[in-house]
């Protein structure tokens, strides 16, 4: 069982050629409510989704993620 709170590791990073290159990180929390990990990040705006699954809300972001970089800044991102 995963803690309360978590980092799914999508595997996504910055182009090499992005200024203050580094790895995307994203935070996920279980709502006991709603009994579904919720996933936001400061590295990438307008990211929130959620799923009822880890793997799930990883594979999620996987999609997500590149596709609100490229439309908010038109980057494209790398696969690790």
């Amino acid at each position: 069982m995963f803690p309360k709170s978590f980092m799914p590791d999508t595997g996504l990073t910055w182009p090499r050629w992005a200024p203050n290159s580094h790895r995307l990180n994203s935070h996920a929390d279980w709502d006991p409510e709603a009994e579904v990990w919720v996933a936001t990040s400061d590295d990438v705006p307008g990211l929130a989704t959620e799923a009822e699954t880890i793997e799930s809300l990883t594979a999620k972001l996987r999609i997500m993620v590149p596709e609100l970089l490229e439309a908010n800044y038109g980057l494209r991102l790398l696969s690790s």
